[in-house]
């Protein structure tokens, strides 16, 4: 059992690798889409990348479904629907591309946000980072006549 302490610690350790500097070296070498969202002046407030599924999640996730592998929203701009406009445009990709799935690996305090959005809880699963590992929920939302992310809220 790990104590509060530790998975403060380790919360702290991948949050920091999700902030936008972080990914700006990805978005160079990575052939997967990236989405930014930028105030007026060009500071970098949220982004989102959106890669191949992991082949090895079962669960009924097919092989061809698309995974958000990062959502990031500064705390400074956090429920100003963002988040959720950087999930829709992503559903317009998953759609373009004919995809039936889309799957996210979500941390514990970002489930309601992916309900919310229509994807569907499937278990529980741990994310690695390193030698740590942080509790986390793998969940999916599945494509029928192009429904998206609900916008109100």
């Amino acid at each position: 059992m790990t104590s509060r302490s530790e998975n403060i610690k380790t919360v702290e350790h991948w949050a920091d690798r999700q902030k936008p500097e972080k990914y700006a070296h990805l978005m160079k070498l990575l052939d997967n889409t990236f989405l930014v969202t930028e105030t007026s002046s060009k500071d970098i407030v949220g982004f989102s990348h959106l890669g191949n599924a992991s082949t090895n999640y079962g669960c009924g996730v097919e092989s061809a479904a698309l995974e958000i592998k990062a959502l990031y929203v500064s705390p400074t701009y956090a429920r100003q629907g963002l988040g959720k406009r950087l999930v829709r445009e992503m559903e317009k990709m998953v759609k373009e591309k004919n995809v039936q799935q889309l799957v996210v690996v979500s941390t514990l305090n970002a489930i309601p946000f992916y309900l919310d959005c229509g994807f569907e809880r499937l278990r529980d699963h741990t994310h690695r980072i390193g030698d740590q590992s942080l509790s986390a929920v793998l969940m999916l939302k599945t494509y029928q006549n192009n429904v998206t992310c609900n916008l109100s809220n």
